[in-house]
């Protein structure tokens, strides 16, 4: 898995503090991040989050990655939690999370719509 890293150049086409200036919530502890891949942006936004009290579910159908952001992530940024996912169904509680994202991952689903 050593060939799996983060693009940073992601982060100049799509700011991370421009999206959540968009956001406007308020007090937000708890995201879901729907196919998070090396969960570039769930470590973006739990820095966005306030210090100590952000969660953040990394959400992927791929065990790799889950596995790369266990291996390398989790210790380092312990408000992220791999959460294994099917395409159309996020084995989370309703209502858990302040905000559910996507983020250039629309166009790779096989059924958009039950998403």
């Amino acid at each position: 898995m050593s060939g799996i890293k983060f693009n940073p150049e992601r982060l100049s086409d799509i700011p991370p503090e421009y999206i959540w200036s968009k956001l406007n919530l308020v007090d937000p502890d708890t995201l879901i991040d729907i196919g998070t891949g090396t969960g570039l942006f769930s470590v973006q936004f739990l820095k966005l989050l306030e210090v100590g009290k952000g969660r953040i579910f990394a959400c992927d159908i791929s065990d790799v990655m889950l596995s790369w952001i266990e291996e390398n992530l989790c210790l380092e940024y312990p408000g992220i939690t791999p959460v294994k996912m099917k395409e159309n169904a996020v084995p989370l509680d309703s209502g858990i999370a302040d905000l559910v994202f996507m983020i250039n991952l629309h166009h790779e689903l096989e059924n958009p719509v039950e998403m």
